[in-house]
């Protein structure tokens, strides 16, 4: 073999291990893309849901209290409008990571957090019912009742461990992204 023959040879087989390499690097970069999608798209805005259907719920709850103690009508009506929106809003939030979620747990605990919404929005309906028709001592006693707080209780637990998994989840893509760069790293360093 001649020193030309071993030279294009030498150069032929550093341009395919390029192309290897340049190719393995791009797919890589592509999986690393991917991952960090996943987070920016699909995880990151399901905390943020949740985190807004966490404070919606809690403004509910001050609304409704405030809508027991409060006297003059037209401020009544006001809470009541609030009440009837924050629902509104929570229940599109709950129809959004309904559609969003699609793991078996995190399905899971949607339904949890729909039987325990379902218990304290019964509870709340009463109170402004009672209210409405002027039985505040009954919507007074409802609303400081063990059974109440236990609902709104299981509510606040079915919320934080929904966020609990979301934040997980979160991590879990985080951290694959961070192995899928190393790797990347380590590729291109080669």
């Amino acid at each position: 073999m001649t020193i030309r023959n071993k030279l294009i040879l030498s150069f032929a087989l550093i341009l395919v291990m390029s192309a290897i390499l340049g190719g393995a690097a791009l797919w890589e970069t592509k999986r690393l893309s991917d991952s960090q999608d996943l987070v920016v798209n699909d995880r990151i805005p399901k905390l943020l849901a949740i985190d807004n259907l966490i404070i919606r719920q809690t403004q509910i709850q001050q609304n409704v209290r405030e809508y027991l103690i409060q006297t003059d009508v037209d401020e009544q009506k006001k809470l009541l409008d609030r009440i009837y929106e924050y629902k509104k809003q929570s229940e599109d939030i709950v129809k959004q990571l309904n559609e969003s979620i699609t793991s078996e747990q995190g399905k899971m605990l949607l339904a949890d957090l729909a039987k325990a919404n379902a218990a304290l929005d019964e509870v709340n309906s009463m109170i402004v019912e009672w209210v409405e028709n002027g039985y505040l001592d009954s919507a007074t006693t409802m609303i400081v009742s063990p059974e109440n707080r236990g609902k709104r209780l299981a509510q606040r637990k079915a919320l934080r461990a929904l966020a609990d998994f979301q934040k997980q989840s979160s991590q879990q893509s985080g951290e694959e992204g961070a192995k899928i760069a190393h790797q990347t790293l380590w590729l291109v360093g080669v």
